[in-house]
C-alpha cells in the first residue's frame, strides 16, 4: 500500500490528470511530479510510490507510469536504487549565470537549499604558464591553488579548482574558505572590484576522481566550466575549473532577438 503521506500527492495527481485532451498522461504526470518537486511538496530522498501503486491510483497504464518515471530520472528528478525504489533527487539548482555571474551559495540559496563547502586544497604552488599567461602574469610567479567541494542539503553538486597570483593576494592563506565565499573575501579584504568573467562551457565525461567526488557514476557527462576573472581595470585575478552535475543543475541564457 502507498503510505498515507503520500495520500493528498496521489489525490491531486489523479484529479490533475485531464481525460479529454491528446495531451499524453505521462506527460501530465510527470509535470505534475516535477512541479511538486520544485515547489517542495516532494523532497530529496522521498521515496516515489510504485509502478503498481501509481497505476492503481491513477487508472492509467504500468507502461505509460514506466515512461514518466524513465523521463523523470533521465532529467535528474528521481534516481532508481536497485532493490529499494525510487527517490526523489530534488530540485535543480537554477543558474542565470551566462548572464551575470551568482557565487554558489546564492544559486543555491535562491533554489530554497542550503549550502555548504568543502576546501579539498588550499596552498601555495609555482606557477603553472598556461594559467600564469591567462593571468597575465610571469610564469614564474607563485599561484594560490584552492579546490574546493561545493553542496547543496549535503549533497555533492560543484568541484572549483581556483588558481590565482599570489603577490598580489598577501595573507589569503589565512583565510577559511569553508565558511568564507572567495569573491566577498577578495572584495573586503582587498578591495577588489569584479567587472567580468570570460567564460567557456562545453560537455565533458566525469573522470573516476571526479565522479567519486561529485558521487556520480564514472563517465557520467558533467558541464565543464573555465572562467578568466577581471577586475575593474580589465587585469585578470583569478583563472577557475568548474565542474558542474548536469543532472542537478540547470542555466537559463536571456537573450536579445
Amino acid at each position: 500500500m502507498v503510505a498515507p503521506d503520500y495520500n493528498d500527492l496521489l489525490l491531486a495527481w489523479s484529479s490533475g490528470l485531464k481525460r479529454d485532451t491528446p495531451v499524453p498522461y505521462y506527460y501530465q504526470l510527470k509535470q505534475m511530479i516535477k512541479n511538486d518537486i520544485e515547489s517542495g511538496a516532494l523532497k530529496h530522498g522521498d521515496q516515489i510510490p510504485t509502478e503498481h501503486e501509481l497505476s492503481a491510483a491513477l487508472g492509467i497504464s504500468r507502461p505509460t507510469i514506466r515512461q514518466c518515471m524513465s523521463e523523470l530520472v533521465n532529467e535528474g528528478y528521481l534516481v532508481r536504487v536497485k532493490g529499494k525504489g525510487t527517490f526523489v533527487t530534488g530540485r535543480k539548482i537554477e543558474a542565470n549565470y551566462i548572464q551575470r555571474h551568482q557565487s554558489f551559495h546564492t544559486m543555491v540559496r535562491e533554489s530554497g537549499l542550503t549550502p555548504s563547502t568543502k576546501v579539498l586544497s588550499f596552498k601555495l604552488i609555482p606557477g603553472i604558464p598556461e594559467y600564469n599567461e591567462k593571468l597575465q602574469i610571469p610564469i614564474t610567479d607563485e599561484l594560490f591553488y584552492l579546490y574546493r567541494l561545493c553542496l547543496a542539503n549535503d549533497e555533492p553538486m560543484l568541484l572549483i579548482e581556483s588558481y590565482m597570483p599570489a603577490k598580489r593576494f598577501p595573507g589569503l592563506l589565512e583565510v577559511d574558505f569553508s565558511d568564507n565565499e572567495l569573491y566577498a573575501t577578495l572584495r573586503s579584504k582587498y578591495g577588489l572590484k569584479p567587472l567580468m568573467l570570460i567564460r567557456e562551457i562545453e560537455s565533458r565525461n566525469a573522470r573516476p576522481e571526479e565522479a567519486r567526488l561529485l558521487s556520480i557514476p564514472r563517465n557520467k557527462a558533467i558541464s565543464y566550466v573555465t572562467n578568466v576573472a577581471l577586475d575593474e581595470d580589465n587585469v585578470p585575478f583569478e583563472y577557475s575549473v568548474s565542474r558542474y552535475r548536469s543532472d542537478r543543475h540547470k542555466f537559463t541564457v536571456y537573450m536579445r532577438c
